[in-house]
C-alpha cells in the first residue's frame, strides 16, 4: 500500500503503464523508472535493503541501500561475478558453485604420492598465480629400497629389493664360520649368520677352515681329514706285558705310544702273562694260546669241547670212579672242574655225540653216585637228578637200571647215552666239566 501511495504521489497511474519495483520506484512500462517529485518521502530514514541482481555464491553478494532524509541511496558493495583466478584462497570468482576450475593447481589441496603406503606421505599444494604448482610442501614420494627395514620404495613390503640382499650361511656354533647348507638371503646379516661358508661341523666350534689341526679325531681344519701330520692311532694298554693289548681298553694317541700301550689288541686276558696268542697251552683253566678254548689237548691228554657256556674234558685213561673224581678235582689248578653233572636231555644229548665221536665202544663214568645211601642217587655238587636216562633195555622187570648187582654198584656210567650204575672198582674213560659257566 505504501509503494501504491508513492507510485500515486509521483503520478505514475495504470493508465500510463507503469509499476513500483522494491526500492518504492516507478518503473515505467518501457523500463525507465520514474522519480519521485523532489520533497516526496520514499523510505525511512536509517533503514537498509539489499539490492542488485546477484545472489549469493562463491564470492558474489547482494549491495546494500541506506535510507537518508527519506529518499535511498545507491546501490554500494555488490560483488558482482568475475573471471575465476587460480588463487590460494580457493574462491569461486565467477560464482558458479566452483573454485579454480580448469586450474592445474588448488592451493591447499592433496598432492604427492598416490596413496600413503610405507614412507609415502601426502604434501600440501602451493600454486603459482597462473594455476600451476609450485611445489608440494612435506610430501614424501616413492623412492628406492634401501637395507634400512623401511618400505622406502611404498609397495607394501620393506627392504624387498633383491639387487642388494646377500646370501648369509648359519653359524650355530659361533665359531666365525658358516655352513652352506643353512643359508639365508637378506641385507643385514641376522642373528647367528655369516658370510662365509668356511664350517664342515656346525655343531663344534673346534672345526672350520683355517682352524689348526689337533689330536681330538675330529677334522679341525675342514680339509676332510683327521689329526693328519699328528700319528694319530687307537692303542691298547697291556696291563701284563706280554707284548698284547687288551681289546677293551683302547685309547686314542698322538705321537709315540705311552708306557704300558701297544699298538695290538689282541690279548685274550690281560690280567695273566701266561695268556696271549703265542702261549702254549697248559691243563690250569686258561686259554694260554688265546684260541676260544682252554686246556685242550692239556689235562691228562683229555679232549676238550664246549656246550652251553661249560668246558667238558673227555679223558680216555681207564681209572677207578674215584680215581676219575679226584683227577677232575685236582685239573685246571684244582677246584674248577668236577665229574660231569648232567641237568638236561639236551646236555646228555651233548656228552652221547662226543663221546661216540671219540669211541663209541666205549663207558665213561659221570658224577653221579649212591654211595652213602643205596638207592637215593646224587651228583657230586650235592644236588639230585632233575633228569635221567637210565638204561631200559632188559626186558625183565626185575632187571631195571639201576639195579645195585651183587650189592656193590654205587657209581654211575653212561654208554651212548644210557645211564647204569656199576661197581665203583670198574675201570672206565671219564667226563670232566668247569663247576660253572665260562
Amino acid at each position: 500500500m505504501r509503494f501504491l501511495a508513492l507510485a500515486v504521489a509521483i503520478g505514475c497511474t495504470v493508465a500510463v503503464g507503469c509499476s513500483v519495483d522494491h526500492a518504492g520506484l516507478a518503473v515505467q512500462g518501457d523500463g525507465g523508472v520514474v522519480q519521485p517529485d523532489e520533497g516526496v518521502v520514499t523510505c525511512v530514514d536509517g533503514t537498509t535493503q539489499p539490492c542488485g541482481d546477484t545472489v549469493v555464491m562463491g564470492v558474489c553478494r547482494p549491495g546494500t541501500q541506506r535510507c537518508v532524509e527519506g529518499r535511498w541511496s545507491e546501490c554500494e558493495g555488490e560483488v558482482l561475478p568475475s573471471t575465476e583466478v587460480c588463487d590460494d584462497g580457493g574462491l569461486d570468482e565467477d560464482c558458479d558453485g566452483t573454485a579454480n576450475e580448469g586450474c592445474a593447481c588448488s592451493a591447499g589441496q592433496r598432492c604427492g604420492p598416490s596413496a600413503e603406503v610405507g614412507e609415502c606421505r601426502f604434501g600440501t599444494a602451493v600454486c603459482t598465480p597462473e594455476g600451476t604448482l609450485a611445489s608440494c610442501e612435506g610430501a614424501v614420494s616413492p623412492a628406492l629400497d634401501m637395507c634400512d627395514g623401511l618400505d622406502n620404495d611404498c609397495d607394501g613390503t620393506a627392504d624387498n629389493d633383491e639387487s642388494f640382499f646377500i646370501t648369509f650361511f648359519r653359524d650355530q656354533d659361533g665359531d666365525g664360520a658358516g655352513d652352506e647348507d643353512v643359508s639365508m638371503r637378506a641385507c643385514d646379516p641376522p642373528d647367528g649368520f655369516v658370510r662365509n661358508t668356511r664350517d664342515c661341523d656346525d655343531d663344534d666350534r673346534a672345526n672350520f677352515e683355517t682352524n689348526a689341526e689337533v689330536c681330538d679325531r675330529e677334522d679341525n681344519d675342514c680339509d676332510g681329514r683327521t689329526d693328519e701330520g699328528l700319528n694319530g692311532r687307537v692303542l691298547f694298554f697291556d696291563d701284563d706285558g706280554d707284548g698284547f693289548g687288551d681289546p677293551s681298553a683302547g685309547q686314542y694317541f698322538c705321537g709315540p705310544p705311552p708306557d704300558g700301550y701297544v699298538t695290538n689288541n689282541d690279548d685274550c686276558d690281560d690280567t695273566t702273562a701266561e695268556a696271549s696268542p703265542d702261549g702254549e697251552e697248559e691243563c690250569d683253566r686258561v686259554d694260554n694260546d688265546c684260541d676260544g678254548r682252554f686246556d685242550e689237548g692239556s689235562c691228562r691228554g683229555c679232549e676238550t669241547a664246549t656246550f652251553d657256556e661249560r668246558n667238558y674234558l673227555f679223558c680216555e685213561d681207564d681209572v677207578r670212579y674215584r680215581t676219575a673224581r679226584q683227577f677232575c678235582d685236582g685239573m685246571g689248578g684244582g677246584g674248577f672242574y668236577r665229574l660231569v653233572v648232567i641237568g638236561s636231555a639236551d646236555e646228555n644229548d651233548f656228552l652221547e655225540s662226543r663221546s661216540n665221536s671219540i669211541d663209541d665202544d666205549e663207558v665213561w663214568w659221570v658224577g653221579l653216585n649212591d654211595a652213602e645211601t643205596e638207592g637215593d642217587f646224587v651228583w657230586v655238587d650235592g644236588t639230585r637228578p632233575g633228569f635221567t636216562a637210565w638204561d631200559v633195555s632188559n626186558p625183565d622187570p626185575d632187571e631195571l637200571e639201576p639195579n645195585n648187582a651183587g650189592g656193590r654198584e654205587h657209581c654211575v656210567e653212561t654208554r651212548n647215552g644210557v645211564w647204569n650204575d656199576q661197581d665203583c672198582n670198574s675201570q672206565r674213560f671219564y667226563i670232566c666239566e668247569t663247576g660253572g659257566r665260562i
